[in-house]
């Protein structure tokens, strides 16, 4: 593929953002109450997961610019945006699946929740994440690639 590089970085920094957020998910959770409620909306997580998602906007309006240059038709476009959306969102959906699965895993345990529930939902939020991840960086992709051609023309 003539474009994996690119792509591949595109995937890099919005996978490294939510992965990021991910993580400081997991800080924020480790001193929750397994029963009760939540404290509410987390006004930094709220921010931090923001900030992720306009880095990955980002990142895949700037490659649909790169692919621009030198593509005369949509397709390499949606095709890096999709395998660079998909990259990304598979690692950023594995990444918070596996830092909350311990909090999620305390809470359904006080609910008598076969622990292989759990697995399953989680394994279900990566595919979903990674599909929707994949859609999203193709449109926004093809989106900046469209942009960027009606410009040059």
């Amino acid at each position: 593929m003539r474009y994996a590089g690119r792509t591949l970085a595109a995937a890099l920094v919005s996978a490294a953002a939510t992965v990021a957020v991910a993580l400081f998910s997991a800080y924020r959770l480790a001193d929750a109450p397994i029963r009760g409620r939540l404290a509410g909306p987390d006004p930094i997580g709220t921010l931090a997961s923001t900030i992720a998602l306009v880095v990955a906007l980002i990142a895949f309006y700037r490659l649909g610019r790169s692919i621009a240059a030198d593509a005369a038709t949509a397709r390499p476009a949606i095709v890096a945006g999709v395998l660079g959306g998909a990259l990304a969102g598979l690692a950023g959906g594995g990444a918070q699946s596996v830092a909350l699965s311990d909090y999620l895993g305390a809470v359904l345990a006080g609910y008598a929740v076969p622990p292989e529930f759990l697995a399953i939902a989680l394994g279900a939020y990566v595919v979903v994440a990674t599909c929707a991840a994949a859609a999203v960086a193709a449109a926004i992709t093809y989106t900046a690639w469209h942009r960027a051609k009606a410009t040059i023309s």
